[in-house]
């Protein structure tokens, strides 16, 4: 195992830039909306809550807005929030936010997803959106243009530019869970799939650009065999053009993957650096400005923890070691399924 020193040098060759020195904008500030699992628990009928960056210990939220189902997850592209969940009639739907959520009217759940969503992606700079979705052949990929699913506000879900047919995933089982991230320069797209015949996840790794012209392309897999099954919620991020950064779920870690590694299939893991905290996070987000890593853990029971969901960490400690302790908590009480950022030019 790699030290975490590794992982902060390969940044700092790879990215003299970086993003690990960004300083938040006092006239564009960053924000983070909490996806909220369900409507009945912690905070009543919050399903999304919106919070200014950066954290601090016990912060409230800016703006909450009411659920309309049981939320499973969502993304941000461009000025708007897509979520996703299931309805009170049992039906997999999308509801559309704009941002900030405080500009934003109360959405209609669109139906008409060809399975049951799990994660989803933003790619072509906001110009597709692509989701994991688990169906009853495996697990697809299904995409719309993000002009079709801002334009089109009927009932249903707008035509799939990637159908779940043409997404169809070569799985080695049901798909059961799993993540979606888009490498730092954009070209890539990291699926990670836990199936029902698998201990440990499969990492998929496609064209992002394939993928919005409405086709899989070529799939690059490897075994993830530092993860096990992720039953829950599932949400990792990509630090500059180089690391791909997965929550451990079984223990308080991140996982530290070179992107090349997972762009040729070779061995892409670097290290495991531990977080001075409990439970064991599920959810990764990274603010606006690549200086705070922000995780959250959604409760395997039916009454969320009332330990604080929410935990804010300098990023750059998380990659120079292990034993990092969070900067600020927050969010008690809530059942996070998405951890999502934007700035005040995007809203």
């Amino acid at each position: 195992m790699l030290h975490g020193g590794k992982v902060l040098a390969i940044l700092f060759l790879a990215s003299p830039a970086g993003c690990l020195g960004g300083q938040v904008g006092v006239s564009n500030p960053g924000f983070l909306v909490v996806v909220n699992k369900s409507s009945s628990i912690g905070t009543g009928t919050q399903g999304l809550l919106e919070y200014i960056l950066p954290l601090s210990d016990g912060q409230s939220p800016l703006v909450t807005r009411n659920a309309h189902g049981t939320y499973a997850g969502g993304v941000v592209a461009q000025t708007f929030l897509f979520v996703f969940g299931t309805t009170s009639q049992g039906d997999q739907a999308l509801w559309t936010y704009t941002l900030p959520l405080s500009k934003s009217a109360t959405p209609t759940a669109r139906t008409g997803f060809a399975g049951t969503p799990v994660a989803a992606l933003s790619i072509a700079n906001g110009q597709f959106v692509v989701f994991l979705e688990e169906t009853s052949a495996g697990g697809c990929l299904e995409g719309f243009t993000f002009s079709a699913l801002v334009s089109d506000t009927g009932p249903t879900l707008p035509a799939p530019t990637l159908s779940c047919t043409a997404g169809n995933l070569s799985l080695s089982g049901a798909l059961t869970g799993g993540g979606l991230q888009l490498s730092g320069d954009g070209s890539d797209v990291f699926v990670e799939a836990s199936t029902s015949s698998q201990s440990s996840p499969e990492e998929i790794t496609l064209s992002a650009g394939t993928l919005a012209s409405g086709s899989l392309g070529t799939e690059t897999h490897q075994t993830l065999s530092e993860l096990g099954s992720l039953s829950l919620p599932f949400q990792g991020i990509t630090e500059s053009s180089t690391l791909l950064l997965l929550p451990d779920p079984a223990t308080p870690a991140v996982l530290f993957y070179t992107d090349t590694g997972l762009t040729s299939g070779s061995n892409a893991f670097l290290s495991q650096n531990s977080l001075n905290i409990s439970p064991p996070v599920n959810l990764l987000a990274l603010d606006p400005f690549g200086t705070f890593l922000y995780a959250a853990f959604t409760s395997s029971s039916s009454t969320p923890s009332s330990t604080p969901s929410l935990a804010s960490f300098e990023l750059k400690s998380v990659n120079n070691g292990s034993g990092t302790s969070p900067i600020a908590t927050t969010g008690e009480g809530l059942d996070p399924v998405g951890l999502l950022t934007f700035t005040a030019s995007q809203g």
